[in-house]
């Protein structure tokens, strides 16, 4: 009965666990974003991509432990971090996640590398949970994506890739290589 306990109330983002206590959660907020996600059934469309992914995160900030520090970072063709480094997990500085993340509005391109290098760039981030529906569109598109293990040998970070209305191999590859999971969200 204790590990049903344990395995119901950890924190997680779209059944991936958050067994980090540093981790930036990279969201898309792209203009496909706006398109809608599709249901089992033939026919009938479920809501934006964008509201599945919100509803989602804010779920998962919600529920991290007060001893965790967390990041979120937002992208389109620029970069919106809520930070610039992670920050603890407390009631306050959750509320004013939740806040910038309400805030963000759809727009623009993907430039995924420049999320990521920005995520990258907080030393103590061991843990990266992307959220995105598309290939790099803008930024620095380079060949190293083919091979995310390249640019993160040095870091070791687990990448976990969530794709929303899309199944993408550069997002695969990304979360393959550093040992983390990819989940598809139709």
């Amino acid at each position: 009965r204790l590990r049903l306990e344990e395995q119901s109330t950890a924190p997680d983002l779209f059944g991936v666990r958050l067994d980090s206590n540093a981790v930036a959660l990279v969201l898309d907020v792209s203009g496909s974003m706006v398109e809608l996600t599709r249901t089992p059934i033939r026919g009938e469309t479920g809501p934006p991509r964008i509201d599945v992914a919100l509803d989602e995160v804010e779920r998962a900030v919600r529920s991290l432990a007060p001893t965790a520090e967390f990041n979120v970072v937002a992208f389109s063709d620029r970069i919106f971090p809520f930070e610039d480094e992670v920050q603890p997990a407390d009631p306050e500085t959750k509320e004013a996640a939740l806040e910038f993340v309400r805030d963000l509005r759809v727009n623009g391109g993907t430039n995924l590398f420049g999320a990521l290098t920005t995520a990258f760039a907080d030393p103590t981030v061991d843990t990266l949970m992307i959220v995105s529906d598309g290939e790099p569109s803008m930024g620095p598109v380079v060949d190293s994506f083919a091979s995310g293990a390249d640019w993160n040998a040095e870091r070791g970070l687990v990448i976990h890739t969530i794709q929303i209305g899309t199944s993408l191999p550069v997002l695969t590859w990304i979360s393959e290589d550093s040992g983390g999971s990819t989940v598809t969200i139709p």
